[in-house]
């Protein structure tokens, strides 16, 4: 039938555009063009959702960028649909994310802030 014929096409090509704006995504990162680097990932992540390696290397662009919190948003949700300890790039967000997390608590602590500090301590 071609209406599915023209659909899988689509999809091939999204899967396509995904895979090159990756790899651009990659490549701007390596080169430290933070801007770039963020914009292609999250057009890799808008043309194929399932792309999950991109949620990793968006996360360690914008923690180089300073946006922390989308940052470690990013690395989550990379951690979340791969499993902790599944791969090496999994490893280094799950470390990441609890090491931010340890620096937060050492602020928090050092504020005497304990109503954030004490939750952030327990959380696993």
């Amino acid at each position: 039938n071609g209406c599915f014929t023209g659909l899988r096409w689509r999809n091939d090509q999204a899967t396509l555009a995904a895979v090159e704006a990756l790899s651009a995504g990659q490549a701007a990162f390596q080169a430290k063009d933070l801007p770039k680097a963020i914009t292609e990932l999250e057009k890799a992540l808008s043309f194929n959702p399932e792309l999950f390696i991109a949620h990793y290397y968006l996360g360690k662009a914008l923690l180089a960028k300073q946006d922390t919190a989308k940052g470690l948003e990013q690395l989550q949700l990379f951690v979340d649909k791969v499993g902790a300890g599944s791969s090496a790039e999994a490893i280094d967000a799950q470390r990441t994310i609890e090491a931010m997390r340890f620096q937060k608590v050492d602020a928090l602590m050092k504020e005497k802030n304990w109503g954030e500090a004490i939750p952030l301590l327990k959380k696993r």
